[in-house]
């Protein structure tokens, strides 16, 4: 009973520092005039000048699912749920590649309303040109397995991931607007891999854990091996040069 004790406070702990360190994220993304919650998802309410009352009904919208969905149910001890895991490796996958690759990128999460309606994660933006580079579907795989891979590669050849609460730039200053035609690459980890690297999360800005370095260097390669495919897409060639330059950090982050 006390290692189970022991193992979820360590947990708890773990999550607890995650969420530490994506609060200082955040701040680094509102000093770039990108405007996003404590925990790094697109804020919805800094887009009403421009798309008005359809924020208050999108959000309504989201309100409704999560009620539908989630129930927001308080535990025994009365706090409130636990999160997903899927939750969990939206915050881990944003912490680690914002260390990764977040000299030159920016490594933000959805909003609400394209995480449920548009099946985006998280969002990579170029600092120097305010590129959308690619969109992330994260999935926390059971014995390997996960039907997203080709749910993925035929939304690719479609049309892409398409973002509605976005962001561009103008000049050096971030703007809102909606993004289409996103190449989409997927993540995938196992519920142990990701649990293991929460529990011992690295707070350090610099240096990585040798379980995050073991990690990031297996989703640069599910990275790489996606971009060849995204390549050949006749829509994403404009997107080309981005995906290289994001591939390149990702791949100098890991040797």
């Amino acid at each position: 009973m006390e290692k189970f004790s022991n193992f979820e406070n360590r947990a708890e702990r773990g999550e607890e520092a995650l969420e530490e360190r994506l609060k200082e994220i955040a701040a680094e993304l509102r000093e770039s005039d990108i405007d996003v919650d404590d925990f790094c998802r697109i804020d919805m309410e800094a887009y009403e000048p421009l798309y008005g009352q359809q924020v208050k009904k999108d959000m309504y919208e989201i309100k409704q699912r999560e009620k539908k969905w989630q129930k927001e149910k308080p535990n025994k001890e009365g706090k409130q749920r636990k999160r997903t895991n899927g939750e969990k490796m939206e915050m881990f996958k944003t912490a680690l590649f914002h260390k990764a690759i977040g000299k030159n990128f920016f490594v933000l999460r959805s909003s609400p309303f394209d995480d449920y309606n548009n099946g985006i994660d998280n969002v990579i933006v170029e600092k120097e040109t305010g590129a959308v580079v690619g969109a992330f579907d994260e999935v926390v795989a059971k014995n390997g397995k996960t039907e997203k891979e080709g749910k993925v590669a035929a939304r690719n050849t479609r049309s892409g991931a398409f973002l509605k609460y976005g962001i561009g730039a103008a000049g050096a200053k971030a703007t809102k607007e909606s993004n289409h035609h996103i190449p989409l690459f997927y993540l995938a980890l196992e519920e142990k891999e990701l649990n293991d690297a929460i529990n011992d999360f690295n707070l350090s800005e610099e240096e990585f854990s040798e379980l995050e370095k073991e990690l990031l260097k297996k989703l640069a390669a599910s990275v790489k091996e996606q971009a060849k495919l995204i390549s050949e897409i006749g829509m994403f060639k404009n997107k080309t040069e981005d995906i290289e330059k994001f591939q390149t950090a990702l791949q100098e982050a890991t040797e």
